[in-house]
């Protein structure tokens, strides 16, 4: 079963590996489907940590477009 989520959806859509998260339509940073899905990550590359006024980091988000080649650590 493939998993299709809309862009206005995104806030209540599960994480699902595979699952099609729609983007926007501004063509801008905005339309990112990443800062809809995790609340307070944002959407540039690298490691993007949530954090809270806590000082704690409850998750971090490895992101990438794929443009860039993967490096096989093994």
């Amino acid at each position: 079963m493939s998993y299709h989520f809309k862009f206005d959806e995104l806030s209540l859509a599960d994480l699902v590996v595979d699952a099609i998260y729609e983007g926007g339509k501004k063509g801008n940073a905005t339309d990112d489907p990443l800062s809809r899905l995790l609340k307070g990550v944002g959407n540039q590359g690298g490691f993007r940590p949530k954090s809270s006024k806590a000082g704690i980091t409850p998750y971090v988000v490895l992101y990438a477009d794929l443009n860039q080649p993967v490096v096989n650590l093994q």
